[in-house]
Protein backbone atom coordinates (compact mmCIF):
# COMPACT_ATOMS: atom_id res chain seq x y z
CA UNK A 1 0.00 0.00 0.00
CA UNK A 2 1.55 3.13 -1.31
CA UNK A 3 1.27 6.35 0.98
CA UNK A 4 -0.73 9.27 -0.07
CA UNK A 5 2.19 11.24 0.48
CA UNK A 6 4.25 8.66 -1.54
CA UNK A 7 2.06 8.68 -3.89
CA UNK A 8 1.49 12.59 -4.31
CA UNK A 9 4.94 13.02 -4.76
CA UNK A 10 5.91 10.37 -7.06
CA UNK A 11 6.35 11.40 -10.71
CA UNK A 12 7.40 8.98 -12.93
CA UNK A 13 10.71 8.29 -12.95
CA UNK A 14 11.63 11.17 -10.63
CA UNK A 15 13.49 10.59 -7.41
CA UNK A 16 14.64 13.33 -4.94
CA UNK A 17 17.86 13.16 -3.11
CA UNK A 18 19.63 15.37 -0.09
CA UNK A 19 21.47 17.49 0.42
CA UNK A 20 20.34 19.26 -2.55
CA UNK A 21 21.76 18.39 -6.03
CA UNK A 22 21.95 21.73 -7.52
CA UNK A 23 20.82 25.02 -5.65
CA UNK A 24 19.17 27.67 -7.41
CA UNK A 25 22.53 30.22 -8.37
CA UNK A 26 21.95 34.13 -9.17
CA UNK A 27 24.16 36.99 -8.55
CA UNK A 28 22.82 36.61 -4.74
CA UNK A 29 23.26 33.05 -4.21
CA UNK A 30 20.36 30.61 -3.75
CA UNK A 31 17.23 31.36 -5.20
CA UNK A 32 13.83 30.57 -2.52
CA UNK A 33 10.36 30.74 -3.22
CA UNK A 34 7.93 32.13 -0.92
CA UNK A 35 4.21 31.06 -1.41
CA UNK A 36 1.16 32.49 0.68
CA UNK A 37 -2.16 32.69 0.97
CA UNK A 38 -2.84 36.10 2.05
CA UNK A 39 -1.73 39.46 0.53
CA UNK A 40 1.89 40.84 1.09
CA UNK A 41 0.10 43.82 3.05
CA UNK A 42 -1.44 42.01 5.32
CA UNK A 43 1.05 41.54 7.82
CA UNK A 44 4.53 42.80 7.19
CA UNK A 45 5.58 41.11 10.67
CA UNK A 46 5.53 37.58 9.45
CA UNK A 47 7.46 38.51 6.59
CA UNK A 48 10.08 40.27 8.92
CA UNK A 49 10.41 36.95 11.24
CA UNK A 50 10.97 34.68 8.60
CA UNK A 51 13.51 36.72 7.44
CA UNK A 52 15.28 36.88 10.86
CA UNK A 53 14.70 33.20 10.67
CA UNK A 54 17.09 32.91 7.56
CA UNK A 55 19.53 35.70 8.89
CA UNK A 56 20.29 33.51 12.26
CA UNK A 57 21.63 30.86 9.39
CA UNK A 58 23.71 33.49 7.35
CA UNK A 59 20.87 34.44 4.44
CA UNK A 60 20.49 38.09 3.64
CA UNK A 61 17.70 38.70 1.11
CA UNK A 62 19.43 40.87 -1.44
CA UNK A 63 22.88 40.10 -0.08
CA UNK A 64 23.75 35.92 -0.53
CA UNK A 65 19.46 34.93 -1.19
CA UNK A 66 17.09 35.71 -3.73
CA UNK A 67 13.45 35.07 -2.51
CA UNK A 68 10.53 35.36 -5.14
CA UNK A 69 7.56 36.07 -3.55
CA UNK A 70 3.85 34.87 -5.02
CA UNK A 71 0.66 35.91 -3.31
CA UNK A 72 -2.62 34.54 -3.44
CA UNK A 73 -4.34 37.92 -2.15
CA UNK A 74 -6.93 35.32 -0.50
CA UNK A 75 -7.67 33.79 -3.88
CA UNK A 76 -7.07 29.81 -2.79
CA UNK A 77 -7.77 28.85 -6.71
CA UNK A 78 -4.57 30.70 -8.02
CA UNK A 79 -2.10 28.80 -5.17
CA UNK A 80 -1.39 25.81 -8.30
CA UNK A 81 -0.77 28.52 -10.68
CA UNK A 82 1.71 30.82 -8.55
CA UNK A 83 3.11 27.31 -7.04
CA UNK A 84 4.47 26.81 -10.84
CA UNK A 85 5.85 29.72 -11.33
CA UNK A 86 8.03 28.93 -8.55
CA UNK A 87 9.08 25.31 -9.39
CA UNK A 88 9.68 27.15 -12.71
CA UNK A 89 12.04 29.26 -11.10
CA UNK A 90 14.28 26.62 -10.09
CA UNK A 91 13.78 27.77 -6.55
CA UNK A 92 15.68 25.46 -3.94
CA UNK A 93 12.93 25.69 -1.02
CA UNK A 94 9.63 26.42 -1.26
CA UNK A 95 7.77 28.32 1.96
CA UNK A 96 4.66 27.43 1.87
CA UNK A 97 2.03 29.39 4.12
CA UNK A 98 -1.18 30.08 5.32
CA UNK A 99 -3.04 26.48 5.20
CA UNK A 100 -2.74 23.47 3.85
CA UNK A 101 -3.95 24.69 0.32
CA UNK A 102 -0.61 26.01 -0.33
CA UNK A 103 1.51 23.43 0.86
CA UNK A 104 -0.32 21.06 -1.50
CA UNK A 105 -0.36 23.76 -4.86
CA UNK A 106 3.71 23.62 -3.94
CA UNK A 107 3.77 20.09 -3.83
CA UNK A 108 1.98 19.17 -6.84
CA UNK A 109 4.20 21.92 -9.06
CA UNK A 110 7.21 20.10 -8.58
CA UNK A 111 8.32 16.11 -7.53
CA UNK A 112 11.75 17.44 -5.96
CA UNK A 113 11.53 21.40 -4.56
CA UNK A 114 11.63 20.60 -0.62
CA UNK A 115 9.22 22.65 1.12
CA UNK A 116 8.63 24.21 4.23
CA UNK A 117 4.72 24.86 5.26
CA UNK A 118 3.29 26.82 7.92
CA UNK A 119 -0.27 25.65 8.54
CA UNK A 120 -3.35 24.90 11.32
CA UNK A 121 -3.79 21.30 9.94
CA UNK A 122 -2.33 17.75 10.58
CA UNK A 123 0.21 17.32 8.28
CA UNK A 124 -0.10 13.58 9.15
CA UNK A 125 -3.42 13.27 8.06
CA UNK A 126 -2.98 15.48 5.36
CA UNK A 127 0.08 12.67 4.13
CA UNK A 128 2.10 15.33 3.67
CA UNK A 129 4.54 13.76 6.52
CA UNK A 130 5.25 10.30 8.00
CA UNK A 131 5.11 11.25 11.63
CA UNK A 132 6.00 14.80 13.23
CA UNK A 133 8.98 13.12 14.64
CA UNK A 134 10.41 11.52 11.29
CA UNK A 135 8.39 13.28 8.45
CA UNK A 136 10.34 10.95 5.63
CA UNK A 137 10.15 12.91 2.57
CA UNK A 138 10.44 16.78 1.33
CA UNK A 139 8.28 17.99 3.42
CA UNK A 140 8.47 19.63 7.06
CA UNK A 141 7.71 22.77 8.86
CA UNK A 142 5.36 24.10 11.83
CA UNK A 143 1.80 22.92 12.73
CA UNK A 144 0.47 26.19 13.90
CA UNK A 145 -2.11 24.81 15.94
CA UNK A 146 -0.72 21.96 17.08
CA UNK A 147 -2.96 19.98 19.66
CA UNK A 148 -5.23 23.55 20.46
CA UNK A 149 -8.56 23.07 18.13
CA UNK A 150 -11.15 25.58 17.84
CA UNK A 151 -13.14 24.45 20.44
CA UNK A 152 -11.18 26.10 22.82
CA UNK A 153 -11.74 29.25 21.61
CA UNK A 154 -15.39 28.93 22.28
CA UNK A 155 -14.55 27.64 25.51
CA UNK A 156 -12.88 30.78 26.46
CA UNK A 157 -15.59 33.06 24.73
CA UNK A 158 -18.26 31.58 27.19
CA UNK A 159 -16.13 32.25 30.26
CA UNK A 160 -15.88 35.60 28.98
CA UNK A 161 -19.74 35.59 28.61
CA UNK A 162 -21.31 32.98 30.50
CA UNK A 163 -24.70 34.09 29.35
CA UNK A 164 -24.43 33.84 25.87
CA UNK A 165 -26.79 30.93 24.68
CA UNK A 166 -26.21 31.56 20.92
CA UNK A 167 -23.17 31.65 19.29
CA UNK A 168 -22.23 33.03 15.50
CA UNK A 169 -19.52 31.17 13.74
CA UNK A 170 -17.80 32.96 10.67
CA UNK A 171 -16.18 30.71 8.78
CA UNK A 172 -14.66 30.02 5.10
CA UNK A 173 -16.00 27.21 2.76
CA UNK A 174 -12.99 28.02 0.44
CA UNK A 175 -10.55 26.60 2.79
CA UNK A 176 -10.28 22.33 3.25
CA UNK A 177 -10.50 22.44 6.87
CA UNK A 178 -14.17 23.75 6.82
CA UNK A 179 -16.36 21.00 7.47
CA UNK A 180 -13.64 19.36 10.25
CA UNK A 181 -13.98 22.70 11.53
CA UNK A 182 -18.26 23.20 11.91
CA UNK A 183 -18.15 20.03 13.05
CA UNK A 184 -15.69 19.93 16.05
CA UNK A 185 -16.79 23.39 16.96
CA UNK A 186 -20.95 21.59 16.88
CA UNK A 187 -19.58 19.04 19.40
CA UNK A 188 -18.32 21.53 21.39
CA UNK A 189 -21.21 23.48 21.38
CA UNK A 190 -23.54 20.66 22.72
CA UNK A 191 -21.05 19.89 25.79
CA UNK A 192 -21.01 23.10 26.76
CA UNK A 193 -25.00 23.85 26.67
CA UNK A 194 -25.08 26.80 23.91
CA UNK A 195 -26.05 26.76 20.00
CA UNK A 196 -23.79 27.71 17.16
CA UNK A 197 -24.88 29.19 13.92
CA UNK A 198 -22.78 29.27 10.95
CA UNK A 199 -21.97 31.55 8.53
CA UNK A 200 -20.26 32.00 5.70
CA UNK A 201 -17.75 34.44 4.19
CA UNK A 202 -15.60 33.18 0.93
CA UNK A 203 -15.17 36.67 0.07
CA UNK A 204 -14.51 40.12 1.56
CA UNK A 205 -17.78 41.72 -0.07
CA UNK A 206 -19.80 38.87 1.47
CA UNK A 207 -19.13 39.78 5.15
CA UNK A 208 -21.70 42.62 5.59
CA UNK A 209 -24.24 40.24 5.07
CA UNK A 210 -22.64 37.42 6.74
CA UNK A 211 -22.91 39.94 10.50
CA UNK A 212 -26.46 41.47 9.29
CA UNK A 213 -28.27 37.67 9.47
CA UNK A 214 -25.63 37.51 12.88
CA UNK A 215 -27.99 40.14 13.84
CA UNK A 216 -31.37 38.95 12.33
CA UNK A 217 -31.11 35.65 14.08
CA UNK A 218 -30.38 37.28 17.30
CA UNK A 219 -26.85 35.65 17.56
CA UNK A 220 -24.92 36.78 20.41
CA UNK A 221 -21.67 36.62 20.05
CA UNK A 222 -19.09 35.54 17.38
CA UNK A 223 -16.36 32.62 17.17
CA UNK A 224 -14.48 34.07 13.95
CA UNK A 225 -12.46 31.29 12.48
CA UNK A 226 -8.52 30.86 11.92
CA UNK A 227 -8.77 31.55 7.93
CA UNK A 228 -5.98 33.40 6.59
CA UNK A 229 -8.51 35.65 4.42
CA UNK A 230 -10.36 36.78 7.67
CA UNK A 231 -6.62 38.47 8.58
CA UNK A 232 -6.59 40.39 5.17
CA UNK A 233 -9.87 41.57 6.33
CA UNK A 234 -9.85 41.94 9.88
CA UNK A 235 -10.18 45.88 9.77
CA UNK A 236 -13.79 45.14 8.19
CA UNK A 237 -14.66 42.00 10.36
CA UNK A 238 -14.06 44.42 13.46
CA UNK A 239 -15.56 47.02 12.34
CA UNK A 240 -18.82 44.55 11.42
CA UNK A 241 -18.54 43.09 14.97
CA UNK A 242 -18.50 46.69 16.69
CA UNK A 243 -21.52 47.98 14.19
CA UNK A 244 -23.49 44.88 15.36
CA UNK A 245 -22.52 44.81 18.95
CA UNK A 246 -21.42 41.27 18.85
CA UNK A 247 -18.35 40.25 20.79
CA UNK A 248 -16.06 38.36 18.71
CA UNK A 249 -12.92 35.91 19.72
CA UNK A 250 -10.43 35.47 16.92
CA UNK A 251 -7.62 32.69 16.30
CA UNK A 252 -3.53 33.11 16.29
CA UNK A 253 -4.44 36.80 15.62
CA UNK A 254 -3.10 39.65 18.16
CA UNK A 255 -2.74 42.57 14.92
CA UNK A 256 -6.93 41.78 15.18
CA UNK A 257 -7.29 42.69 19.11
CA UNK A 258 -4.51 45.38 18.49
CA UNK A 259 -6.94 47.36 16.08
CA UNK A 260 -9.77 46.83 18.33
CA UNK A 261 -10.94 42.99 18.05
CA UNK A 262 -12.26 42.26 21.85
CA UNK A 263 -9.87 38.49 22.11
CA UNK A 264 -8.19 36.41 20.54
CA UNK A 265 -6.21 33.43 21.43
CA UNK A 266 -3.35 31.07 19.86
CA UNK A 267 0.16 31.18 18.96
CA UNK A 268 2.42 34.13 18.19
CA UNK A 269 2.59 33.86 14.67
CA UNK A 270 5.68 35.71 14.02
CA UNK A 271 7.66 33.45 16.30
CA UNK A 272 6.90 30.52 14.08
CA UNK A 273 7.79 32.08 10.79
CA UNK A 274 11.17 32.43 12.60
CA UNK A 275 11.23 28.92 13.07
CA UNK A 276 10.02 28.30 9.66
CA UNK A 277 13.21 31.05 8.23
CA UNK A 278 15.66 28.72 10.04
CA UNK A 279 14.51 25.36 8.50
CA UNK A 280 14.59 26.44 5.13
CA UNK A 281 18.50 27.85 5.83
CA UNK A 282 19.05 24.23 7.12
CA UNK A 283 17.95 23.28 4.28
CA UNK A 284 20.10 25.36 2.18
CA UNK A 285 23.14 24.36 4.03
CA UNK A 286 22.70 20.56 3.35
CA UNK A 287 20.47 19.58 5.74
CA UNK A 288 17.73 16.94 5.07
CA UNK A 289 14.15 17.72 5.15
CA UNK A 290 13.00 14.48 6.51
CA UNK A 291 14.74 14.33 8.99
CA UNK A 292 13.94 18.18 10.25
CA UNK A 293 10.67 17.33 13.12
CA UNK A 294 7.43 19.02 12.51
CA UNK A 295 7.48 21.71 14.80
CA UNK A 296 4.78 22.34 17.05
CA UNK A 297 3.31 25.24 19.20
CA UNK A 298 4.73 25.46 22.85
CA UNK A 299 2.81 28.42 24.30
CA UNK A 300 -0.20 30.20 23.57
CA UNK A 301 -1.43 34.03 23.76
CA UNK A 302 -4.75 34.84 25.48
CA UNK A 303 -4.97 38.59 24.14
CA UNK A 304 -7.92 40.99 25.22
CA UNK A 305 -8.73 44.43 24.66
CA UNK A 306 -10.43 46.33 27.24
CA UNK A 307 -11.55 49.25 25.24
CA UNK A 308 -13.57 46.83 23.21
CA UNK A 309 -15.12 45.18 26.48
CA UNK A 310 -16.17 48.34 27.63
CA UNK A 311 -17.27 49.95 24.44
CA UNK A 312 -19.49 46.36 24.19
CA UNK A 313 -20.57 46.73 27.86
CA UNK A 314 -18.87 43.49 28.77
CA UNK A 315 -17.10 42.89 31.95
CA UNK A 316 -13.96 40.53 31.98
CA UNK A 317 -13.74 38.15 34.77
CA UNK A 318 -10.77 38.58 37.13
CA UNK A 319 -9.68 34.90 36.43
CA UNK A 320 -9.48 35.62 32.32
CA UNK A 321 -7.13 38.88 32.86
CA UNK A 322 -4.84 36.94 35.08
CA UNK A 323 -4.99 34.31 32.65
CA UNK A 324 -4.29 36.73 29.77
CA UNK A 325 -0.92 37.10 27.69
CA UNK A 326 -1.54 40.93 26.93
CA UNK A 327 -4.08 43.05 27.70
CA UNK A 328 -4.93 46.23 25.24
CA UNK A 329 -6.17 49.25 27.93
Amino acid sequence: MISRRKALQAVAGASVAWPLAAVAQNAFGPTIGYLATYTEESSPSRLAAFQEGLGELGYVEGRNLRIVYRWANTRYDRLPALALELAEEAVSVILATGGQEASLAAMAASPTIPIVFIMGNDPVALGLVDSLNRPGGRLTGVNMLGSIPEPKRLELLLQLLPSVRRVGVLQSPAVNTYATNVRSLAEAASVLGVEIRVYDASAEDELDAAFAAMAADGIEAVHVGTVASFGVWRERIVDLAMRHRLPSVYGNSRNTVLIGGLMSYGVDLPTYYREAGRYVGRILNGEDPASLPVLEPRTYELIINLRTAAALGVKVPESLLLAATEVVE
